[in-house]
């Protein structure tokens, strides 16, 4: 049966003799484990850890979150086989079957997370229910019911976003979403946006139910020793100033946006632009910089491991979020912030939650290229506001959103809270597979 084991780095520690955990919560998620997704698993678990829970993670098979590998499809088939190269049919799952086969799919995958849920509610009492909600999931819902617990549904996607995977079965999955949602004991959303597109939708829900918790960070996860820390020039870079952004390369980052604007002060204040991270635009990004002939001063690195993306944010002047939308809480603020990289960042009702703009971070009209331009050359030219802003934006990232925060304030909201217990050095909770 699952059990824990402790990670430290990238590396498996010694496998524990199991404990007797006071309280248990049993975390359901139906995702790749990769990417935003992976990181707000981690945290959340790590969270309930630290708070002195157990936590039993079940997720599609194959599928390991804290297994975190550098891009999906390539992952080697000799790491762990078996679930890397179940990623590796996820991925090709999610990226090529049709919309409404895709949708069916999600309807059939309930009898797997029926089973699993069921079997693990058998043989342990746990406190609660905690399920990373998917459309059409409705396993949980009835599981939680029949065994008399309560189920907490963190929701992070739903019909009433636009969403980068239109619905083809809308109403049917609308109709599954209307119940679950009643029928939780409490949801949660990223942002005060998304709450209230829920409350307007669904309007026999109540305010009450609903708990808005940012997205957060690991504080030792930010914690870079010398010797891990990376230097401008083993990227190639020579230039005084380096800005830049992390994360998926998909549309509304507004990539094309940030480079259209900053492309003529390259050169003017010695700034290179460095890009980590890989995505669906990626092309249209290098045919941009090649139209605006500003290949010698633009670096994109492609996919870096998961645990390496501070040591590059490390490097940022300014960290950038050109675009966003008006329900998200976009991971890579929070990341800059927590290495005290002051943030630029389109103004979006969420950003204007997490950042003062002039106090710990710099917010700019959306698609407003003039703007942005002015904001960039303000934080360059004056290096101690940017020190600053930097100083502000850490101590309010470290002291307002870490996972340990978030799951406090969950709990309390359970009237479950535990008195959080200090970790035992650079470790995370994971679950393993069935010996």
């Amino acid at each position: 049966m699952p059990e824990a084991l402790l990670k430290a780095d990238s590396q498996y520690a010694e496998r524990f003799q199991p404990r007797a955990w006071s309280s248990r919560i049993l975390f359901h998620h139906r995702t790749q484990g990769q990417g935003a997704e992976g990181v707000h698993i981690r945290g959340m678990a790590g969270g309930f850890k630290n708070c002195g829970y157990q936590v039993d993670i079940i997720g599609p098979p194959g599928i390991d979150p804290f297994a975190v590998s550098v891009k999906p499809e390539t992952a080697s088939a000799n790491n762990g086989s078996h679930g890397s190269l179940l990623n590796r049919f996820w991925h090709m799952v999610s990226k090529n079957t049709p919309q409404v086969a895709f949708e069916i799919m999600e309807l059939g995958y309930n009898v797997y997370a029926y089973k699993s849920l069921r079997k693990m509610l058998s043989l342990y009492k746990y406190d609660f229910l905690y399920e990373r909600y998917a459309l059409n999931n409705f396993a949980s819902t009835f599981l939680a019911q029949r065994y008399g617990i309560p189920l907490v549904l963190e929701v992070n996607d739903a019909t009433v976003i636009e969403r980068s995977r239109p619905c083809a079965l809308k109403e049917m999955a609308r109709s599954i979403e209307r119940k679950v949602f009643e029928k939780a004991n409490l949801l949660i959303t990223i942002t005060h946006h998304f709450k209230q597109l829920i409350l307007d939708q669904y309007r026999q829900i109540p305010e009450e139910k609903i708990l808005v918790l940012p997205n957060a960070i690991d504080p030792q996860r930010f914690e870079i020793p010398p010797s891990k820390k990376l230097r401008k020039e083993y990227l190639g870079i020579q230039a005084r100033y380096v800005i830049g952004c992390v994360g998926a390369f998909v549309y509304w980052h507004g990539l094309d946006f940030l480079l259209q604007s900053v492309h003529d002060l390259l050169e003017e204040m010695d700034i290179h632009v460095l890009l980590v991270g890989d995505g669906p635009v990626r092309k249209d990004l290098e045919k941009l910089i090649n139209v605006l002939n500003i290949q010698n001063r633009v670096t994109i690195t492609g996919f870096v491991d998961y645990q390496d993306v501070p040591r590059y944010i490390e490097l940022f002047d300014i960290g950038l979020m050109a675009g966003s939308n008006m329900h998200g809480s976009p991971m890579k603020i929070f990341e800059y912030m927590a290495l005290g990289v002051p943030p630029i960042a389109a103004d979006y009702p969420p950003l204007r939650e997490i950042i003062r703009d002039g106090e710990d971070g710099s917010l700019f009209p959306p698609n407003d290229t003039v703007s942005l331009r002015m904001k960039i050359r303000e934080l360059l030219d004056d290096g101690k506001m940017r020190n600053r802003m930097g100083r502000r934006a850490k101590e309010k990232v470290m002291n307002q959103f870490t996972w340990l925060g978030n799951a406090e304030k969950l709990l309390q909201k359970l009237g479950k809270v535990k008195a959080p217990q200090k970790p035992s050095g650079n470790y995370q909770l994971i679950p393993v597979s069935k010996e």
